[in-house]
């Protein structure tokens, strides 16, 4: 099933979805508000797959460490191409009551002319 929606306010009920998918998707600055959402309509078990630009993630870490703090587990991370980063991610719990916000964790993305 593909919902075509804000993805701060999927129109999903809560622990109904197995896998979301986040491929070039977190152009937000708001982009854990992006997170929590997928959080809310995962169930526990249930996988986050995110493919971001290389050049935006300056952290991977810190990054990794966000998302785990909205409640998912770094499960596998690909970063053999020089473009992409792939990372996947379980939903181990639900995400915190409290908003934590993260905003220079992901960079703007630059675009070459070519």
């Amino acid at each position: 099933l593909i919902t075509p929606c804000n993805i701060a306010d999927v129109p999903l009920p809560s622990d109904s979805v197995d896998v979301a998918i986040f491929c070039l998707a977190l152009m937000g600055t708001d982009f854990i508000k992006f997170i929590r959402e997928a959080n809310r309509i995962l169930r526990v078990g249930g996988e986050l797959k995110i493919a971001e630009v290389v050049s935006r993630v300056s952290d991977v870490d810190a990054f990794v460490l966000a998302l785990e703090g909205q409640g998912f587990k770094l499960t596998r991370t690909n970063a053999k191409n020089k473009m992409f980063i792939m990372l996947d991610f379980t939903k181990v719990k639900r995400s915190p009551a409290k908003l934590s916000d993260k905003p220079n964790l992901l960079k703007p993305c630059i675009y070459k002319r070519r």
